[in-house]
This record gives C-alpha cells, sequence and structure tokens, in this order.
C-alpha cells in the first residue's frame, strides 16, 4: 500500500510538520553542495564547526557488517583508509529509487578510476536479507540481468547497527539517499553532496588539482545558515508559522542560486500546508511550476492534497483544481519517457492513480474510471487495483440508484394513470342518473305547471 492510510487531522498536520523539518534539512544540504557566501563563510568560525563532519575533517573509520561485493577480492574490506588511495563512499537504500540507476554507473565509474587507486564503496543500513534480496532482482527493463552482476566490479555493503550512518550522514547533516562522501589520499574529506553532482570534483580530486579549501568555504557558509535554519524548525514546531514565513522570507534575497530558491519555495509551501496558511494555492502553484519538468515531484505534490482530503480536511477548489492539473501535467511528461520498461510504466501508473483520485474529488466519476483503468494497465500495484475497484463499485451504486429512480417514476406514472382511468369510471357511471333526474322533474313540471300540490 502507498503511504497514504487515512490519518486523523492532527496525525496528518503533525506529518505535515515532519515533512517541513524535512525539506528544511535538505534545503540546507543543498546549500552546502551549491551555494557560494563568502560574506557569511568570513565571519570567525565558532567551536559549532567541531562538531559538523565536514569537508577537511578526518573520515572516520568505517565498521561496516556486512560486504556483498568486492570486485572479486581485489578490495580488501576497509575499515581505516590506506593513504595514497581515493574513497568514494555511496549512502544507499534498496527503496530508494533514485539510488538505482547508480549500480550500473558505479561499476562503469569504478573501471575508469580503478587504476588511479579510487575504491567505490556503497553502504546500506538495511538489514541484510533485504539487501541480499534486492541485488537478486532482475534490472528494470533487463530481465537477462540482476542488480548483483552490477555491482561485481565495486563494493556493495550494508550495515544494518547504522553505526556508519551515524559517523557520517548524521554528523554531516545529512537527510536524504543517495549521498556521496569522497575520501582523499590523505585521509580527509574532500566533497560531499548528491552523486549526480560529482563528476568534476572527482576528476580534479584524482589529478590533485581541487581546490578543498574552496569547497570548505561554502560547506562553513551553510553552516552558518544552520542557526537561521534551526530558528525556522523551531517556529515550525511551536506553531509560529507566521514567524517561520517572515523568516524564509528573510533568507531569500541571500539565495541566488535558482534550485536553492526553488527549495525555499517548497518549504514555505509545506508550512503553509502544515499550517492551513494563506495564498496556498498561490504557494502551490508557483513550487508545480518550479518543478514543472519533474513528473516525480509533480505526483508527490498532488498526491500530498489526496492524502490531505483523506483526512479530513477540506480542499479548497481552487487548490483542487491546481493539483489536478498538476497531476496531469505529471502524467503527460511520464507519457513523454515511452516504452522505457517496467519502471517507468510504475511511474507512471502512480500518477494516473493519482490523477484519477483528484478527477474523482472534482466529481467526474467517468473520466476518473477511465484514468484509472490505464493506472491498472500500467502498475500491478494492489492499491491500485483496490480504488479502481472503489469506482466501479461506486459507478454501479449510482446506476442502481439510477435504475431504482426510474423504477419509481415508472410507478408514481402507473399510479397516476390509474388514478385517472378510475376517475374516468366514475363520471361515466354517473351520467345515466343524472338524465333520468332531470326526466322526473319534467314529468313532475308537466303535471303541475303551478309548482303547487293539491
Amino acid at each position: 500500500m502507498r503511504l497514504d492510510k487515512i490519518l486523523s487531522v492532527r496525525q496528518l498536520r503533525a506529518a505535515a510538520i515532519a515533512k517541513v523539518i524535512f525539506h528544511l534539512l535538505v534545503f540546507i544540504s543543498l546549500m552546502a553542495a551549491t551555494w557560494v557566501a563568502p560574506a557569511i563563510a568570513q565571519t570567525d568560525e565558532g567551536s559549532d564547526e567541531e562538531d559538523i563532519l565536514t569537508v577537511g575533517s578526518q573520515a572516520p573509520v568505517l565498521n561496516i557488517e556486512t560486504w556483498f561485493s568486492d570486485r572479486e577480492g581485489e578490495f580488501e574490506h576497509t575499515t581505516e583508509f590506506e593513504p595514497g588511495k581515493i574513497y568514494l563512499i555511496d549512502f544507499w537504500a534498496t527503496w530508494s529509487l533514485v539510488s538505482h540507476p547508480w549500480m550500473a554507473k558505479y561499476a562503469s565509474l569504478q573501471d575508469h578510476y580503478f587504476d588511479d587507486g579510487l575504491q567505490i564503496i556503497r553502504v546500506s543500513d538495511e538489514d541484510e536479507d533485504s539487501v541480499g534480496n534486492f541485488l537478486e532482482l532482475d534490472v528494470k527493463g533487463d530481465v537477462e540481468t540482476i542488480y548483483a552482476e552490477w555491482t561485481l566490479g565495486y563494493c556493495v555493503t550494508t550495515d544494518p547497527d547504522r553505526s556508519v550512518h551515524e559517523d557520517y550522514m548524521a554528523a554531516a547533516q545529512q537527510v536524504k539517499v543517495p549521498v556521496v562522501f569522497i575520501v582523499g589520499r590523505t585521509g580527509l574529506i574532500e566533497w560531499i553532496g548528491d552523486p549526480s553532482m560529482m563528476q568534476e570534483p572527482l576528476q580534479q580530486i584524482v589529478v590533485g588539482q581541487w581546490d578543498r579549501e574552496a569547497f570548505r568555504v561554502k560547506m562553513l557558509a551553510t553552516q552558518k545558515m544552520q542557526k537561521m535554519a534551526g530558528e525556522v524548525r523551531q517556529l515550525v514546531q511551536q506553531g509560529n508559522a507566521e514567524g517561520a514565513l517572515r523568516l524564509i522570507e528573510e533568507m531569500m534575497p541571500g539565495t541566488p542560486d535558482s534550485q536553492i530558491r526553488t527549495e525555499m519555495a517548497e518549504l514555505r509551501l509545506e508550512i503553509l500546508l502544515a499550517n492551513d496558511g494563506p495564498n496556498l494555492a498561490e504557494a502551490f502553484k508557483e513550487v508545480a511550476q518550479r518543478r514543472a519538468e519533474d513528473s516525480y515531484k509533480l505526483n508527490e505534490m498532488a498526491w500530498g492534497i489526496v492524502t490531505r482530503e483523506q483526512g479530513g480536511i477540506k480542499i479548497a477548489p481552487d487548490l483542487l483544481e491546481i493539483a489536478t492539473e498538476t497531476a496531469r501535467r505529471g502524467v503527460e511528461l511520464a507519457r513523454k519517457k515511452g516504452d522505457q520498461g517496467q519502471l517507468v510504466d510504475d511511474h507512471l501508473g502512480a500518477i494516473l492513480d493519482t490523477y484519477a483520485h483528484l478527477v474523482f474529488l472534482q466529481g467526474d466519476l467517468e473520466k476518473a474510471l477511465e484514468i484509472q483503468l490505464e493506472a491498472s494497465e500500467k502498475s500491478q500495484r494492489d492499491d491500485i487495483f483496490e480504488y479502481l475497484d472503489v469506482l466501479q463499485s461506486e459507478k454501479r451504486k449510482r446506476e442502481s440508484n439510477e435504475a431504482e429512480g426510474d423504477e419509481a417514476d415508472e410507478a408514481e406514472a402507473d399510479e397516476a394513470a390509474q388514478e385517472g382511468a378510475t376517475d374516468g369510471d366514475n363520471d361515466e357511471d354517473s351520467e345515466p342518473a343524472a338524465v333520468e333526474s332531470e326526466t322526473e322533474n319534467r314529468e313532475i313540471e308537466a303535471a303541475d305547471p303551478a309548482g303547487i300540490e293539491t
């Protein structure tokens, strides 16, 4: 089942607040990778820096429990980092769809930099069976290959006690996967960020041209912003949405990067959603426009509105209309990806399901049913078929009600016709009596013209 259980309003708003905090932490980590703020970075470095794992920090040892692959014995099960080597440590999860494509990408990346002393280590925090079973699955779109075949050339591991995650992810304020830590030849952390952004830093680290200090400045600038971000988080938890929104508005002028502005717009939207704030539809529309080419994000946003309605929160017509259009746009984007395997079909099925929910909320059962039928053809997820049953049941119910209504109308018409026929018969029976009465009166008048009895 999707994470769409019908929650109480209180539970829903608590979840929304948690999501606000999540977006806030994502926003902070994004700034670390993309935003240079020299004015902030040049302030005095406080003791807070010592408590945060950052660029330039000594990389903690790796106490990893289970190793699934090690390039067929060519790599040691690393604990401490060997001087002169480079280590790319990627934190991932089997449930993270974004992590899956890197299974193949890391294979070619490892081959490319193997002679340069690079060792790639992917670390999950899931139990051994979950990771092992995932590696035995067919690769999406290629039934002749399993994930384990892709990972033979580098190291895939898991650490269920989460000690490595605590030493790296938590210590570096990272809240989402995948995220990469590159440890340089001296054992210091050279770079932290999303793997999609690591190509240039990795190349420069390998050839010895990486400016670690310059990137460290950006990280420190971000850490200076964490205090303000913490204030936003505290205001949200206290229910002071107005204060949190005001603080976000103060932060926005200093964020020239468009991606960060998008993250801030999303954070503002989450605060408004958590508190039923004003101008909610406008804020939703702004984020949808900023994410107009991201079908996954559009689906997430639109489904959030469905979840609110299921939780008993009334959805304003303008917000429902924008959410429906957002889902429709997501469907359009997903269709453009064409025939790219089951992974894309599952996503298309999911967003069609979201679209059907919103169309039904707008009152169009027939269109919703048509959309959900297509969703069931694209994805085999149980919840999609369950909602199809709901819509089909609703249609049968309405058809039954209409049939009963028609029968009632026909019965009423028959009854009226019968009553009309009975009235007609009564009129015909009364006519002879009237004629007889009139004849008798005339006879009486003829016998006594004066009308006087004798």
